[in-house]
């Protein structure tokens, strides 16, 4: 069989072989992506459970306050006699009103008697006692969250938040709350990072409570009963409805401080679009491979008999085709060069054989990228013993390699240039990189919620002290007496001062810092201790920070992240002193902050008296779904502040103890 034949039947093997693999390929592809299809759904559901969960607990959360309002005034004003204290109770009433962000706080008694905390005189016809709320907490006879209604005075929907008052075992009176239903859907709405979907919450009986302004597909009143019943099964679940001929995604969980359901809604279609992309461009991928394959058979067989007098050389590098293969030899003629060299910077077709490579211009578009007095060739010569690697190129990245070809690993007798495009490994790399930003800043849009729960506990004191102030410079002016009007405006000056800090160090902590700066940690981290301490102190946990004053402690990188990593810290040691003062009677709960040098490093130290990490659970701290909160966690604390702090801020942060005290461990380096 002669060598034609032969190179014949081998082209004819590597041709099935090609067939072959592509069929393996399509295969393997179609295999991924069922099962990367299945894998995203069940990873979507679970981080749609999660997300749900910690947002049903804030909202928990918020209601319970205002039931805490509301029953403290009840039981303060269950003690007064309601016409000698009239003006009292009035007060009290609006002072729950600002407290509690309410629109209206008001009671009514069981004689039809109403007193209400703003300037509203109910109309004749006005009967409490047959009001919507006051029924409704009669026959509960415990603190309700009525439905959606419609209020007298506003004439729009409104939610109450109502509590009786017994004397001698008999419903004496309602107090009762009004929350705008526009302002409670924009609050608690607002709050959730639904990228694709969209929530919202209903009663146990099928009404809808809050909703966005427009569903995205049209469900009707049968629909809304039905989902009720399903979900009625279970307090909370996943279930999974076809409507106008697509599928939706229902996550719900029930509300523990009233009977409404929180729900969210995803579309299967949004959820699948990305990787139903992938699979057609793969495919897309498998076809062009096909066609090229079937060009590149036809075209090796047609200049076969060329090939052979170059065997040796082909088999090396003729069959690459992601790689540009250039040879000289020792005087810099070429004697190999490929087509995908010739491609990459457009040069003629089976014109360079022989020619110097000093003379071929290395251009991509209008660019130059190598000139005589620099030019690879002569470098390499130059220097045989090393390799010289270069990135070229903008929109297209490649990655050129000169390697000396050398004789006894001495005599240089020419050069071997490799390129490949790694364009593809720069976008992966940028790919990560924005991804990674996504997930920064979703944890940054949690942590609004724990900045703004704090700023509201910040503002209680200063607003309540503000308000005594005014009442008072207005007593005094009615009373024509001026001697402490000037001592009441001083005060009230400081009181609006200390909420304007609150302020600027909340603004400051959500502004973009796109470039590094120096700055110093003590200011950082009084911002942000500033900041959470009323929320801190609410649950009778004290915060200390400690450092020498005479020292500078100054360093270079992003203070916005630093400032997330701090409150996170400090946000994971609350919780987790939260969680041992409720389960005993713990009274000296204590978070403290050190700042301290060591070589040219400064050290933060995070410790805390809390109930500490489980031994068998210091391995996983740091993972991305990693949590100590069971369902009210989401998995992405200590991993984001680890993604920070050493990718970010190119620092350390590890555990140093895990309990008694449970003490984290930041390592910075320090500014020169």
């Amino acid at each position: 069989m002669s060598d034609v034949k032969l190179y014949t039947k081998k082209y004819l093997i590597l041709v099935f072989l090609f067939i072959i693999s592509l069929c393996v390929y399509i295969y393997i592809v179609y295999s991924n992506y069922t099962s990367n299809k299945e894998f995203l759904l069940n990873s979507t559901t679970q981080n749609q459970i999660k997300l749900v969960k910690a947002y049903k607990s804030k909202i928990d959360e918020k209601l319970l306050q205002k039931k805490r309002i509301i029953k403290s005034t009840a039981n303060y004003i269950k003690k007064k006699d309601r016409e000698k204290n009239y003006t009292l109770i009035k007060e009290t009433l609006a002072l729950a009103i600002l407290n509690g962000d309410f629109r209206s706080v008001y009671i009514g008694y069981y004689d039809d008697y109403f007193i209400t905390g703003i300037n509203w005189i109910a109309p004749s016809w006005y009967k409490v006692t047959k009001r919507k709320w006051y029924k409704q907490v009669e026959q509960a006879k415990s603190i309700v969250v009525t439905k959606p209604y419609l209020d007298s005075d506003l004439d729009s929907n409104v939610i109450s938040i109502a509590t009786p008052l017994f004397v001698n075992d008999k419903l004496y009176a309602v107090l009762s709350s009004d929350i705008k239903i526009d302002d409670f859907r924009h609050d608690i709405l607002s709050l959730l990072p639904v990228k694709e979907g969209f929530a919202f919450m209903m009663s146990n009986d099928g009404d809808v409570v809050l909703q966005p302004k427009k569903f995205s597909f049209n469900i009707d009143e049968k629909f809304l009963k039905q989902i009720s019943k399903d979900f009625s099964q279970n307090s909370s679940g996943v279930n999974i409805y076809k409507i106008e001929g697509e599928n939706y995604i229902f996550t719900y969980d029930s509300l523990e401080n009233s009977d409404w359901i929180f729900i969210t809604v995803l579309s299967e279609k949004k959820i699948f679009q990305n990787i139903n992309k992938e699979l057609f461009k793969n495919l897309l991928i498998a076809a062009f491979l096909m066609l090229v394959g079937i060009l590149v058979v036809i075209y090796l067989s047609s200049i076969q008999r060329k090939l052979l007098r170059n065997k040796n050389l082909l088999e090396l590098f003729a069959k690459s085709s992601s790689w540009g293969v250039l040879m000289t030899d020792k005087e810099g003629h070429i004697v190999f060069i490929n087509k995908f060299y010739e491609k990459i910077f457009s040069l003629g077709n089976k014109s360079l054989y022989e020619k110097n490579i000093l003379k071929i211009p290395h251009r991509i578009g209008q660019k130059n990228y190598f000139d005589k007095d620099t030019h690879f060739f002569n470098l390499a010569k130059q220097n045989p013993e090393n390799i010289a690697t270069y990135k070229i190129g903008d929109e297209q990245i490649y990655n050129f390699q000169v390697t000396p070809l050398l004789k006894a690993n001495r005599y240089f007798e020419g050069i071997i240039v490799t390129v490949n495009n790694i364009t593809n490994e720069r976008l992966i790399e940028k790919n990560k990189l924005k991804q990674e930003k996504i997930f920064i800043q979703n944890s940054k849009m949690i942590a609004l919620g724990e900045m703004v729960s704090a700023i509201s506990h910040q503002w209680k004191q200063p607003l309540s002290s503000l308000l005594l102030l005014i009442n008072n410079i207005d007593e005094k002016i009615q009373e024509k007496d001026f001697e402490d009007i000037d001592e009441y405006i001083s005060r009230s000056r400081t009181n609006i001062e200390l909420m304007s800090e609150t302020m600027d160090a909340f603004r400051s902590f959500y502004k973009e810092q796109l470039k590094q700066k120096e700055f110093d940690l003590v200011q950082t981290i009084d911002e942000i201790i500033n900041i959470s301490s009323a929320l801190i102190k609410m649950n009778s946990i004290s915060i200390n920070f400690y450092y020498n004053k005479e020292y500078n402690y100054k360093i270079y990188g992003y203070p916005t992240y630093l400032k997330q990593v701090i409150l996170n810290l400090i946000s994971n040691s609350k919780d987790a002193l939260v969680e041992k003062i409720n389960d005993s009677d713990f009274d000296k709960a204590q978070i403290s902050i050190y700042l301290e040098k060591h070589d040219n490093n400064i050290i933060i130290r995070f410790e805390d008296n809390g109930n500490g990490v489980d031994s068998s659970k210091i391995i996983d701290i740091f993972n991305s779904s990693f949590t100590t909160k069971g369902d009210k966690g989401t998995g992405t604390g200590l991993h984001l502040c680890k993604l920070l702090i050493e990718d970010k801020m190119d620092g350390k942060i590890f555990l140093e103890s895990n309990k008694n005290p449970t003490s984290f461990v930041i390592e910075l380096k320090e500014s020169r």
